[in-house]
């Protein structure tokens, strides 16, 4: 390529990464969490049922349970919804004027316990949304990974050997040639991985604006007809009182015509009224798409198929788009990949700044105050959602104390020597705050902290945990 179209993409990309760079990071790393929402679930709430698969009269039963607690309100909603992997809760929840509740069922529908993950629940609005208003936050969000994809792009441009080099790892030169290789060997190894996660978050992000526009250009600005196919057959508004329709029944004529599958995801609209409406979704094994969907009105006629296994090229793409992105396909195994390569993603998106501020010393012309605040947005953003962990087992809500520790973090960093000494104390501060983590959970629940998917992610912080001090010792050594 040519040496100025090359220069041009270098100086594109470090201008972009310049302007999106935090808030690229914020939602690499809090993605990377959020794929471990059902674990992460089950390690709030450790003392909560833990399911398999349930039939059909468990699930009928469960909206029996759930009508009988509103107590007679008029309700717009109820949902049963059973996770598909990791945690296997069985969720039900009822929605009206003045009442909207979530309880955690066990395998026979009865009503165990209320649902409250407020940290996990935290984290993924953070990460889909930025905690900021519908639709603007998923708005900002898909902007966001616009960005990334065009830095993903423009760097791979403004690299030419990067593919040559995919193995050239030079430990022993100076920091920056160490933060740039390695920037660039995480950018070409998880490539695939980075390319689909951000072009299916983008695209979920802009759906608003990209529905709206169709409205408008096709349908006159009405929006319902472009989300049709996603929102499948309608049934006109009807109050006249009615039972509850026999979910059982349908549960079983819709596991008949896929034998392989099960449901996850049953939802009433308008229960208890004439104008029910039933739309059940079926796990499906062996397939990228997240399931296949059905209709039935309140006297258990079908209405129609969702069309997200057998439908058209748009939906099945739509469905698939929604697995690979959360990683919800291919159990276990992928979920971790997922993870190795999110915290990948996010190294990649924490480096780029710092290679930009180490060209800026070396060259004479260091930004001392910026680097102090980059390590703490790097390493403290990670320890505020873990203050907020903790704050959360005590009763606090996670969104002020997250960013109160990390607006703290950078307040803080600013009194160290310099940028790697604020880098040392917000390590030295996380390890610790892992560590809380962990011990907060085995404070409050005991025995029950050291079984199944609880232990699972307390060992998983413990072992965060050594891996970033043995990352501090490291780069002490380094330093020598």
């Amino acid at each position: 390529m040519p040496a100025g179209f090359v220069r041009a993409m270098l100086s594109g990309h470090s201008e972009l990464g310049l302007a999106f760079g935090a808030l690229i990071y914020l939602v690499c790393l809090t993605g990377t969490v959020a794929v471990f929402v059902n674990e992460l679930q089950v390690w709030e709430q450790p003392n909560a049922p833990v399911v398999g698969r349930v039939d059909g009269n468990a699930i009928a039963k469960a909206f029996h349970n759930a009508a009988e607690a509103a107590n007679g309100r008029k309700l717009a909603s109820a949902y049963v919804s059973l996770q598909a992997q990791g945690g296997q809760r069985f969720v039900v929840a009822a929605r009206g004027a003045g009442f909207d509740e979530s309880w955690l069922a066990d395998a026979t529908g009865t009503l165990a316990a209320k649902n409250e993950a407020p940290w996990t629940d935290f984290v993924g609005d953070l990460h889909m949304t930025l905690l900021l208003p519908s639709p603007w936050g998923g708005m900002a969000v898909g902007i966001i990974g616009v960005a990334l994809l065009s830095l993903i792009l423009s760097g791979i441009l403004a690299h030419p050997r990067i593919f040559r080099d995919a193995f050239a790892l030079r430990w022993a030169g100076s920091r920056r040639l160490r933060e740039a290789d390695l920037h660039n060997r995480l950018s070409v190894w998880g490539l695939p991985f980075h390319l689909a996660v951000t072009l299916t978050g983008a695209f979920f992000g802009l759906s608003f604006l990209l529905i709206m526009a169709v409205a408008t250009l096709a349908y006159r600005g009405d929006m319902r007809r472009v989300t049709q196919a996603l929102d499948g057959p309608r049934i006109a508004a009807d109050d006249t009182p009615a039972p509850l329709p026999d979910i059982a029944a349908m549960v079983a004529r819709a596991i008949a015509r896929h034998s392989d599958a099960y449901p996850t995801y049953v939802g009433i609209e308008r229960p208890g009224t004439m104008g029910q409406r039933v739309m059940m979704e079926l796990h499906l094994s062996r397939r990228l798409v997240r399931g296949e969907r059905f209709y039935f009105d309140g006297n258990g006629n079908d209405l129609a198929a969702g069309g997200f296994a057998t439908g058209s090229i748009g939906l099945q793409a739509y469905a698939a788009a929604a697995s690979l992105h959360f990683g919800t396909f291919g159990g276990l195994p992928v979920k971790l990949a997922y993870g190795i390569l999110g915290l990948a993603l996010s190294t990649i998106s924490a480096g780029g700044i710092s290679i930009w501020l180490i060209r800026r010393r070396d060259q004479g012309r260091p930004l001392p105050r910026l680097e102090k605040a980059w390590a703490a947005i790097v390493w403290g953003t990670p320890l505020a959602l873990a203050i907020s962990a903790i704050g959360s087992r005590m009763g606090l809500p996670p969104a002020p104390v997250f960013w109160t520790a990390a607006i703290g973090a950078v307040l803080l960093s600013l009194a160290a020597r310099d940028g790697v000494a604020a880098s040392c104390w917000n390590r030295r501060a996380l390890v610790l705050g892992l560590t809380a983590m962990a011990a907060a959970e085995c404070a409050g629940f005991g025995r029950e902290a050291f079984v199944g998917y609880a232990a699972c992610v307390n060992l998983g912080l413990i072992f965060i945990a050594l891996a970033v001090a043995a990352f501090l010792a490291s780069a002490a050594w380094h330093r020598r």
